[in-house]
């Protein structure tokens, strides 16, 4: 039995596990705004879905002690989830270096391997790589990897790439096909992007993080959600090797 976090308690977008994928060796439980992470080693894995970036200093995502537990959790062998959108994220800078808070996933870059998540989304001018609209990617080569087993095509929609650090340096599970594109909405420019990192892993400690630059894929959006290809068969690969996980 794998017991689940889903944290609602960052700004998350994602709130919603669909129906009919888990069957009872999976039980989610939720952390609510206003709570903070404790006893994370009850959990077997965490779930942190499309945080929104903070504005300012005064909505700060994340305390620093919050940080720490996550930290100590994954490098004591938890698993961490998480995923994010073409909204991206920015560089988070604080004013009063004594406020102890993190306005940015990047804070725990040191965990997930990931330095940055491009504002703007992914698309393909080719008909054969999307699907009705050249933002929703049609993927189907995939790597050898547990997550991909029995998959034949996803759809990611409303998608960014993940830029890695060069420090904490993550594994690339999946890229983007050759000749995709990238619009970054600060000034609406386009760049040919190919080859570039959309689901990572990294492993910290004796724990494991797995990152992918959508989210609409494992919502119960009818459109682009976990019922669209073989979204849901991906959503249920990733959750049942980060809880019961071969090797790296």
């Amino acid at each position: 039995m794998a017991r689940i976090l889903l944290d609602l308690s960052h700004n998350e977008r994602y709130t919603q596990i669909p129906s009919g994928i888990f069957d009872f060796d999976f039980t989610f439980e939720f952390l609510y705004p206003g709570m903070h992470f404790a006893h994370l080693n009850q959990y077997d894995l965490i779930i942190i879905g499309e945080i929104l970036p903070a504005e300012n200093e005064i909505d700060h995502l994340f305390l620093k002690t919050e940080i720490d537990m996550l930290e100590k959790y994954i490098r004591e062998g938890g698993k961490l989830f998480l995923s994010t959108s073409s909204g991206g994220d920015f560089e988070y800078k604080k004013e009063d270096a004594d406020i102890e808070d993190y306005g940015s996933i990047r804070a725990l870059k040191h965990i997930t391997g990931i330095k940055r998540y491009w504002w703007g989304e992914l698309f393909h001018p080719s008909k054969a790589l999307h699907y009705k609209s050249p933002e929703n990617l049609v993927l189907s080569h995939f790597p050898s990897h547990p997550i991909f087993q029995g998959i034949n095509q996803v759809m990611l929609a409303d998608t960014t790439f993940l830029e890695p650090s060069k420090v904490h340096v993550p594994k690339a599970l999946l890229t983007t096909s050759i000749g995709t594109k990238f619009r970054y909405y600060v000034d609406d420019s386009e760049e040919r992007v190919d080859r570039v990192p959309i689901i990572t892993t990294h492993q910290f400690g004796r724990g494991i993080c797995l990152v992918i630059g959508s989210t609409l894929f494992m919502s119960r959006n009818e459109q682009f959600g976990s019922s669209v290809m073989d979204n849901s068969k991906l959503f249920f690969n990733i959750i049942n090797w980060l809880c019961f996980n071969g090797p790296y």
